[in-house]
């Protein structure tokens, strides 16, 4: 879609609505540090939950090779215990990625509700 047709959706919005293009506008830039926010808390989640699980992974399996091998050495770098550790972030990573982009919407709706309803009305008017 052109900008000039987003723009006269914006227009025809703002005189159903009985607001000036101003208030959308204003509407639309408070909203950026919000979503901005809520980006950066996600982003945030996804990065610690990650590397919190792949040291607990990591220890635990180091820790369960030790008790079956006690009488020889046992490296965290050893292969057995890198490749378990490998798989368990990567479904992790995932996982985080599908919980966070659902959770997304949800977080902007709360923390910029109206840019999300003007958001909504114009997605209404585009084919």
């Amino acid at each position: 879609m052109e900008n000039k047709e987003i723009a006269n959706i914006i227009v025809q919005l703002t005189d159903k609505l009985g607001i000036t293009v101003s208030e959308v506008t204003k509407i639309f830039i408070d909203a950026q540090q919000k979503l901005a926010m809520v980006d950066i808390i996600m982003l945030l989640f996804v990065i610690t939950t990650t590397i919190a699980v792949s040291v607990f992974t990591l220890k635990l399996i180091h820790k369960n090779k030790k008790e079956e091998r006690p009488d020889s050495k046992v490296s965290i770098t050893d292969e057995d215990i890198i490749m378990p550790t490998a798989i368990v972030t990567f479904i992790t990573i995932l996982f985080c990625l599908v919980i966070s982009t659902l959770l997304v919407t949800a977080l902007y709706r709360l923390v910029a509700p109206e840019y999300m309803g003007i958001k909504d009305m114009i997605s209404t008017f585009i084919p």
